[in-house]
């Protein structure tokens, strides 16, 4: 059953309305029963009265405001519990009360909105900040690089690895690798060999906002410890054999991979897809060598239509129906020469 609200005009509590409120009870310090009783203005129960009818003395969350509604007791070193006064009444006139609830109310709005500054709505210019100040760290061997475009900045954080050109032993290049991009917004977008992790189970990516340096600082640590899917197979190895395949594409650097590899691995070499598609070569390759592939035979491709393939059954079809014909033929011309026979006897 439902306590009945002792404040004026209040209804929580009675049958006239099914709404459900929480209810605080009259407290029992004397002080702070004075306070509600000037402000409800009504009379209290003392502290000589029972125990029971003092529960049912109470008071609904409608007339306190949301900051004022403590769902824990916070002790201080003497012992005393911190309270609050209602206030939310029709034609309350104790302006000493109204007073101090807004100062309270006041002080509590700052002390929120500069905790969400100082902890939580990180700037594109802190970040920057930090950087310049080296309190920020990126992993070993990668380097950043502020960039703007249209009248928008962006950090690029990448990593580096050295790759030997083609035909060129002793020659090499840079490749980045790795790519996180910090645009102004507080967005981040991670590269790998040039193409977009729109969705990975091994990273921790905030779809909203980065909130700190140390989400940050966390991010870039994991993608430096994740390893790079190898593909499937390198351009050099053989482009006859990968230049059908229709799940692959050619990276950067010219491996082929498939088209929905995860470019991110954490305790392997090779994610699954590339892997499968690694061993459909390693097949072909087995079939073609059958052939000699080095000789002047190869593959060819016919693309077949629609209306060669409906062609192709309906002559199969009349192939079958002319067979079961010449057959029953053939039986119906047994048939005679065995009639003839029986009627010349």
């Amino acid at each position: 059953m439902l306590r009945k609200c002792i404040a004026p005009g209040c209804t929580t509590g009675y049958k006239s309305n099914s709404e459900k409120v929480p209810c605080f009870s009259v407290p029992s310090d004397e002080k702070i029963a004075k306070l509600w009783q000037v402000a409800l203005k009504r009379s209290i129960l003392d502290q000589k009265s029972t125990l029971d009818k003092k529960k049912e003395q109470v008071v609904c969350a409608n007339h306190f405001l949301p900051e004022e509604i403590l769902w824990k007791k916070d002790l201080f070193y003497n012992g005393k519990i911190i309270g609050t006064v209602s206030n939310i009444y029709i034609n309350f006139e104790n302006k000493e009360c109204d007073i101090h609830a807004k100062h309270i109310r006041a002080n509590s709005t700052k002390d929120d909105a500069n905790y969400v500054n100082e902890n939580v709505m990180l700037t594109f210019d802190e970040v920057l900040a930090a950087m310049s100040n080296k309190t920020f760290h990126v992993p070993a061997n990668w380097e950043y690089r502020i960039v703007s475009c249209d009248n928008a900045k962006a950090i690029v954080f990448y990593m580096y690895k050295y790759l030997s050109l083609k035909n060129f032993s002793k020659w090499f290049t840079l490749e980045s690798v790795k790519k996180v991009f910090l645009l102004n917004d507080m967005k981040l977008t991670v590269n790998v060999m040039r193409r977009p992790v729109v969705e990975s189970n091994l990273l921790d990516i905030r779809c909203e906002r980065i909130t700190s340096l140390k989400d940050l600082n966390e991010i870039l640590f994991q993608i430096d410890n994740l390893n790079v899917c190898k593909g499937a197979i390198n351009v050099s190895d053989n482009d006859l054999v990968t230049s059908d395949y229709a799940l692959t594409y050619k990276d950067s650097i010219g491996t082929w991979r498939h088209n929905k590899c995860s470019l991110l691995v954490a305790d392997s070499e090779i994610c699954p897809l590339c892997s499968n598609v690694k061993r459909s070569i390693q097949q072909k390759r087995r079939r073609l060598n059958g052939f000699n592939i080095h000789s002047d035979v190869k593959r060819i491709r016919l693309a077949v239509s629609l209306p060669q393939i409906i062609q192709y059954f309906i002559g199969m079809r009349m192939r079958q129906h002319a067979i079961q014909i010449n057959s029953e033929k053939e039986k119906l011309n047994q048939m005679k020469k065995k009639h003839a026979k029986f009627n010349t006897s």
